[in-house]
């Protein structure tokens, strides 16, 4: 059984304007679902194996609800929704390869997707990022550097986002000489790319 009025077997099939849909939002572009908020709705049944066909799929909030059975495992064909789940939710604590591994894929993820990265900044914003600097290695340092120079390169809006969360003294720091070059690479990249911008000035 599917979820309810909502029909999430149908959507990649459906000839009608799902993105108009209470809960259900679409990529301006594609016209994807992105994001699906169906939270207290009081929907019962399964959810369909079928949500793994919606493949731009980031986010879903089903909280609330009367749904019986299991996550399908189709919800893995959701690149992008395991993505941010894992970065939003990752914490300083968690082991090292755990948080390389999730920014990785993001930072991957947006190469191939950049009109996602809108999605991710709406809902999670940039703190994130600036919380896991702070965790004394390396390798987590330049996994956050290169999301956060893929994530602002060519977006001024963005960069400025970037200015106003503080995240630019915290990359600073890792643009002297005693880092390892890589770090400082990334850093320095960073860096550039406000330069280059009209927010610049906001910056320092």
């Amino acid at each position: 059984m599917c979820i309810a009025i909502y029909d999430l077997c149908s959507f990649v099939r459906l000839k009608v304007d799902y993105c108009v849909w209470r809960g259900v939002t679409c990529d301006n572009v594609t016209f994807n679902v992105v994001a699906l908020n169906l939270s207290s709705l009081n929907l019962d049944g399964e959810i369909s194996t079928s949500i793994g066909d919606l493949k731009g799929l980031l986010s879903i909030d089903l909280k609330g609800n009367l749904l019986s059975g299991q996550i399908p495992d189709e919800i893995g064909d959701c690149v992008g929704l395991k993505s941010f789940k894992s970065v939003s939710s990752l914490s300083p604590d968690e082991p090292e390869d755990v948080i390389v591994s999730a920014f990785q894929k993001l930072t991957a993820f947006f190469h191939q997707r950049p009109e996602q990265k809108f999605v991710f900044i709406t809902q999670h914003g940039l703190l994130p990022l600036v919380e896991l600097l702070e965790v004394p290695k390396n390798r987590v340092t330049c996994s956050v550097l290169q999301l956060s120079n893929q994530i602002i390169r060519d977006n001024t809006e963005f960069q400025e986002n970037a200015c106003l969360v503080g995240l630019i003294p915290s990359i600073m720091s890792f643009a002297v000489p005693d880092r390892p070059r890589e770090i400082r690479m990334e850093a320095a990249y960073f860096l550039q790319q406000l330069c280059h911008s009209r927010y610049a000035i906001l910056c320092y």
